[in-house]
């Protein structure tokens, strides 16, 4: 009786091991989900949905709208498209406006020194001038020219003559200071001038107006 029993437990053991194998390998095994990960919400977003208002996407969370053209306005405001000038210290500077005198004119008597003519001078030698200027009335000629610094350089004299044809000749007499010893001279030219009063008129004027 007893071996009996424990023969019929065997075989209920048996039967209910093999019953839970078949169970195991028959079940499907569970498929995994793909999961996919949500960008986190812009501020702007977040506030705005909070808040229950929807956000217009071409408005950003500083207030300022995108216009046409990629531009953006400040406040929201639909812009043009257009770029205007940039009032910032960093912007592009303004042109400069002269006054209304303009610059002040150059004096082309400035550039000539008047020079003394001095009967001391050792060497004497022809001066080649550069142009003449006349007084209306002839008689006041002064002769411009370059020559070299006044420590080395002088103006002996100016002679004026006429040929037999009626040509006035203007001959320029140079020299140097006596005693210079060695003193060096710098070779640079300086612009000099130099005034003669004539006896008779250089020119005359063919209307005779202002004649005597």
């Amino acid at each position: 009786m007893t071996r009996s029993l424990l023969s019929q437990r065997h075989t209920a053991l048996m039967a209910l091991s093999l019953l839970l194998a078949v169970a195991c390998t028959a079940a499907p095994a569970p498929v995994a989900q793909p999961t996919t990960s949500q960008p986190p919400a812009s501020p702007a977003v977040s506030a705005a949905v909070g808040s229950g208002s929807l956000t217009d996407p071409g408005v950003t969370a500083g207030g300022a709208q995108t216009a046409a053209g990629g531009q953006t306005t400040a406040g929201g405001q639909t812009g043009t498209g257009q770029v205007k000038p940039d009032p910032s210290p960093g912007g592009p500077e303004e042109p400069v406006v002269g006054g209304p005198g303009g610059p002040a004119p150059i004096d082309p008597e400035a550039q000539w020194k008047t020079i003394q003519r001095r009967p001391d001078l050792e060497s004497p030698r022809p001066q080649a001038w550069d142009h003449l200027s006349l007084t209306p009335d002839g008689r006041t000629l002064t002769v411009y020219f370059y020559g070299g610094v006044e420590a080395c350089y002088g103006l002996a004299e100016v002679r004026v003559a006429r040929t037999a044809g009626g040509v006035a000749t203007v001959t320029l007499v140079a020299g140097t200071p006596p005693a210079i010893g060695d003193f060096a001279c710098i070779d640079i030219a300086v612009g000099y001038k130099t005034t003669v009063q004539l006896d008779e008129p250089l020119v005359i004027d063919g209307s005779g107006d202002g004649q005597e």
